[in-house]
């Protein structure tokens, strides 16, 4: 029994694709070009920072890397917005996953538990799109423009990408739970995460806040802390060193990340699977 959810997932994978990919396709039914504004939408959001914040603010200087600049910043937002977005996406996903389908819900043989992995997977997904294309323009830029944005340390990519599924499975489960008893949980999570989004080192290295001089005192010291026990923070400095600081990910991150993975999973699995049954009622 402590597997069935499991078990339910793979026995049913090909539906949970079908859901996947008519979700896909719903989003961009009618576009001319389709699934390529799941790429078009973040780059323009992405050229947007970069130039207000990179070029017109200075924010090149809130990164740490060698050589930094609008540049450098560029790469360092990239590797803070793509996995955002992705957890961003999943997470209200997922959210409304069970709420959205109460139609499915109160047929007795629907398997339930597909609904909050078929959010999950179509952030994925769009994730991959993106972080694929990123990689193959700074690899790119390295073979015909000779420059050095990637080393030996992108092989630890795939290592970020299991840490970020597996931080956000438990959690997908728990926001769809919640959603279901408490229906403000989709307000209070997309409030969430807009303070998230600039309480999280994105836009700005923690280290370069560190050497600025006004910052100094109390509240550096608490930023430091918060920073320290967000798992979004833990993550998305992981894809910062791979990628913008060349360096191999922090052990301390990983380790960290694993245990609040185990934790949500085990979290939210529970409370999905002792709160499904009432679904239907509850719908």
């Amino acid at each position: 029994m402590a597997i069935r959810m499991e078990k339910q997932l793979w026995e049913r994978r090909r539906l949970l694709w079908m859901f996947v990919r008519r979700e896909i396709q719903t989003r961009y039914a009618g576009s001319m070009m389709g699934v390529f504004w799941s790429v078009i939408n973040p780059l323009i959001m992405l050229a947007i920072y970069v130039t207000v914040i990179g070029f017109f603010l200075g924010g090149g200087r809130f990164g740490g890397g060698e050589g930094s600049g609008s540049e450098w910043f560029a790469i360092f937002l990239c590797c803070g917005l793509l996995p955002w977005n992705c957890i961003s996406e999943a997470l209200t996903g997922a959210a409304n996953s069970v709420t959205n389908n109460a139609s499915l819900i109160k047929r007795a043989v629907f398997p339930v538990s597909i609904l909050p992995a078929q959010a999950l997977a179509g952030a994925f997904i769009n994730f991959l799109i993106t972080l694929g294309l990123f990689l193959l323009i700074l690899a790119g830029f390295q073979i015909f423009a000779h420059t050095h944005y990637l080393n030996l340390f992108v092989l630890c990519l795939p290592l970020a990408m299991a840490l970020q599924f597996a931080l956000l499975f438990g959690l997908c489960y728990l926001a769809a739970t919640l959603q279901v008893y408490f229906r403000d949980t989709i307000q209070i999570l997309t409030a969430a995460l807009m303070i998230g989004f600039w309480a999280t080192p994105i836009i700005y290295d923690i280290e370069a806040l560190r050497k600025i001089e006004h910052l100094q005192g109390a509240f550096l010291n608490a930023f430091s802390v918060w920073c320290a026990v967000n798992p979004a923070a833990h993550l998305l400095g992981i894809y910062q060193d791979i990628i913008s600081k060349q360096q191999p990910p922090s052990l301390v991150s990983v380790i960290y990340l694993l245990v609040l993975s185990g934790a949500f999973y085990a979290t939210g699995k529970y409370l999905f699977t002792r709160s499904q049954e009432h679904f239907p009622d509850v719908v």
